[in-house]
């Protein structure tokens, strides 16, 4: 927002250097709870949103050494409880190290940028020197008093054409809106192509994963049916074993019957012998 009226807590923006490089910058109005914690998470989402579309851009040939920096920026206008205990200070600068020497190309760099404190510091400074730009930027970020607007100026003249821009805007709002549109506009156009990008990247890796249930599915219906032959060999078998024990069942009954025939033979033939005997 330009207005004082239509200032909101914080800004948040995603810059991407020539370089690939990738920078997320926030102005805080006041500083926010848990600023490590949110500069680290910022910092991860950065990181992994770069090595997801480098890995979806550069494919097999992919390393690690396509991934490039992610800066964390916070400028806070009136401080939180961390900064405001260096009150000496106004630019803190982090990044990962070793305690033994170690030394590693880690992705991560953080800046927190105190205004609250630029302003102390640089206010009650003695000396005149001039300014550097990096103090300009903080006066122009951070303050619309005449004597700093003059100050800024004085030291580079070209931020004349800015604050123009800026006192013209604030007459001005719809053309604002324009201008932001048409960036907005421009922004949406690179989120999408981001997005895209992102999406065929999980659209690969979701086709790799239906590949890869599309074989184990292969390899088990394959294994079923080997099995179901299997199931129907022993069938067959069991079939056959039941047929033979069927055969067997009625060769022993027709050996019955006969055995059962014979004796009656006998008995018939003893019956006769009995009767000769007599006679």
């Amino acid at each position: 927002m330009i207005s004082d009226k239509g200032s909101q807590l914080f800004l948040d923006i995603i810059v991407e250097f020539e370089n690939g490089e990738l920078a997320d910058v926030e102005i805080q109005k006041v500083g926010v709870y848990f600023p490590g914690q949110r500069a680290s998470c910022y910092a991860s989402d950065m990181v992994m949103r770069q090595y997801e579309r480098q890995r979806s851009l550069r494919g097999d040939d992919f390393t690690y050494q396509d991934m490039k920096k992610v800066y964390t920026i916070v400028l806070v206008e009136k401080h939180s409880k961390e900064l405001k205990e260096i009150e000496n200070e106004y630019l803190h600068r982090g990044e990962w190290k070793f305690d033994t020497g170690l030394q590693l190309e880690l992705l991560e760099e953080f800046f927190f940028i105190s205004l609250e404190n630029f302003f102390k510091i640089e206010d009650n400074k003695e000396d005149t020197k001039g300014l550097s730009e990096l103090e300009a930027w903080m006066y122009f970020i951070g303050s619309d008093k005449p004597e700093h607007i003059r100050k800024v100026i004085e030291n580079f003249p070209w931020f004349a054409e800015l604050y123009e821009d800026v006192a013209y805007f604030r007459h001005h709002p719809e053309e604002a809106i324009g201008m932001f549109s048409e960036a907005l506009r421009k922004l949406d156009e690179n989120t999408i192509n981001f997005m895209i990008d992102d999406m065929k990247g999980e659209i690969e890796g979701l086709k790799k994963e239906l590949a890869d249930w599309q074989k184990a599915l292969d390899d088990k219906k394959k294994e079923l049916a080997s099995k179901d032959k299997e199931l129907a060999d022993r069938d067959k078998e069991l079939a056959d074993r039941d047929k033979e024990l069927a055969d067997r069942d009625k060769e022993l009954a027709d050996k019955v019957r006969k055995l059962q025939e014979q004796e009656q033979e006998i008995l018939e033939l003893k019956k006769m012998l009995g009767k000769m005997s007599l006679s």
